[in-house]
């Protein structure tokens, strides 16, 4: 995913108040991006994310372990770390739902602005990218194909005494929050081509995965 670099401690955002529609995103974000327990799993790397969502999915379609040290290896990470990961992953997602609200909301002052005869806020290219974001699933899953922090940083960046420039997105970058979401949604889709799992593989992955979160000790 390319990179983004919005602000992540904007003190003005909190100096001055938002107008009402930017101020119930702030407060949204400032709801979601509170610090947690979980945060460690953004500063993981890419093999080590991949490795523990992979063996999340997996784990309810394999069958139980009988080497002792391995299952208790295996216990280990599902009781005390799985539920790390999947939190982590639902607020990554909801922190996307309402990046995608923030930029929905410029598609429509855009709307509004060149109706009167203003100046445009977004480009047509860039209203072509918001125009195409897709409701997936339940309408509550967010992909990574309609995620685009580049597109707001644009805007910032073109607009910068806009209310939207003012937004603070917490102390994690939105580049290291929606790589966790990306690489989760890439191991759902490789289970969904593949119609199975290679429970062979789940014992390795795990151990890799709990060498990692020990060695941060």
């Amino acid at each position: 995913m390319s990179g983004c670099v919005l602000k992540n401690s904007n003190e003005a955002a909190t100096q001055e108040e938002l107008p009402p529609q930017w101020q119930q995103s702030q407060d949204n974000l400032n709801r979601l991006t509170t610090p947690t327990s979980y945060d460690y799993i953004h500063e993981l790397d890419d093999e080590t994310l991949y490795a523990a969502y992979e063996s999340i999915l997996a784990n309810s379609q394999c069958p139980a372990v009988e080497d002792e040290q391995l299952a208790a290896r295996n216990e280990q990470f599902f009781e005390q770390y799985q539920s790390d990961f999947m939190q982590g992953v639902f607020s990554i997602n909801n922190i996307a739902r309402e990046l995608n609200r923030i930029q929905i909301n410029l598609l429509m002052e855009d709307a509004r602005v060149r109706a009167s005869g203003d100046s445009e806020l977004l480009t047509q290219a860039q209203r072509d990218v918001i125009n195409t974001y897709q409701t997936r699933d339940d309408g509550m899953t967010v992909h990574p194909d309609d995620i685009n922090p580049d597109l707001l940083k644009e805007v910032q960046t073109a607009f910068p005494h806009h209310p939207v420039a003012r937004i603070d997105f917490g102390e994690v970058d939105l580049e290291d929050r929606f790589r966790v979401l990306e690489l989760f949604w890439e191991v759902d889709e490789a289970f969904e081509i593949r119609l199975g799992v290679d429970c062979s593989q789940l014992n390795s992955q795990v151990g890799r995965v709990l060498d990692a979160l020990e060695s941060r000790s």
